[in-house]
């Protein structure tokens, strides 16, 4: 990883292929191999380990997870492979954190799955995490499942419980819209 952040990369990359060949268990060097590719701004390749470690190791959530951000970020894989890998780091979560099941609740929404979403998005909210994003995504999935009156409580609570926070704008325009369809 030295090596990494040192910006040389393919020392690097010789030195994680190494340790690889010393241990084909250890997930470790595969994955760190692939963030530093990543950041090196090579995505693709990035990608591309990722997708091989998965291969030998399909419970290593952080690589999925990962693969997902590169997807959302840059495009690097299909959307269907992307809510694959998202479904497969919620199934570890506890190898990455609660992070994961908000990740795939978007990618449901996304997909018009808005119950599911919701189910997601009031557990993230149930466990305090990332609660004004869950909140807002709550809202858009009852939104999305023309439960008009429970999106308007949802974005008010959001705006009541922090006016000037990182989803009010968004809060804020949801509701006037809602509001606006309803009058």
């Amino acid at each position: 990883k030295l090596l990494a952040e040192a910006d040389r990369l393919e020392e690097a990359l010789e030195s994680f292929d190494r340790a690889r060949e010393l241990d084909p268990l250890d997930a470790r060097a595969w994955f760190s191999s692939a963030e530093a590719l990543a950041g090196a701004g090579r995505q693709e390749d990035a990608a591309a380990r990722l997708r091989e470690l998965l291969i030998d190791h399909p419970w290593h959530a952080p690589a999925a997870l990962m693969l997902v951000d590169l997807h959302a970020e840059h495009g690097v894989i299909d959307d269907e492979l992307a809510y694959s890998m998202a479904r497969r780091a919620a199934r570890y979560a506890g190898l990455v954190g609660p992070r994961a099941h908000l990740v795939l609740a978007g990618m449901e929404l996304e997909r018009g799955e808005a119950e599911d979403a919701a189910r997601r998005f009031k557990m993230m909210i149930d466990a305090q995490y990332e609660v004004q994003t869950a909140s807002l995504g709550l809202a858009r999935s009852f939104a999305a499942m023309d439960r008009r009156d429970d999106a308007i409580e949802q974005l008010e609570l959001i705006l009541g419980a922090s006016p000037n926070g990182e989803n009010a704008e968004t809060a804020q325009a949801l509701l006037d819209q809602l509001k606006n369809e309803g009058a």
